[in-house]
């Protein structure tokens, strides 16, 4: 049985079981689940849900930044001064990320190059 089959047998007999006796529930469970081969619980869930029809589309928000343009500048600021802390320098070489090329901070040199080639 295909996805679409199921879903417009799923439509047919939505209404049929909402408005069933428990003893009618049980015989229309039963065959609702041998014939689409959901489990139980699914299938409990499915007729027991809104009435299936178009799924309503989803709407995507962007996210808006969370700190403006001043506090990102204070951020790179405390970030330097602390001596680029969780700093990491991987070479990308195309297929997966290789960690051979890295900088590391001294005493005599804090600040770490940002392009390392």
């Amino acid at each position: 049985m295909s996805h679409r089959s199921r879903w417009e047998y799923l439509r047919a007999i939505h209404a049929r079981y909402r408005q069933a006796d428990r003893r009618a529930k049980q015989v229309i469970l039963n065959e609702f689940c041998a014939n689409t081969r959901y489990h139980r619980k699914y299938a409990i869930r499915l007729l027991n849900g809104p009435p299936p029809g178009r799924a309503q589309p989803q709407v995507h928000r962007a996210r808006s930044p969370r700190y403006g343009s001043t506090v990102a500048s204070v951020l790179a600021a405390v970030w330097e001064a602390a001596g680029y802390p969780w700093a990491v320098d991987w070479d990308y070489k195309g297929d997966m990320f290789h960690n051979q090329q890295q900088a590391y901070r001294t005493r005599k040199n804090l600040k770490i190059p940002l392009d390392i080639r």
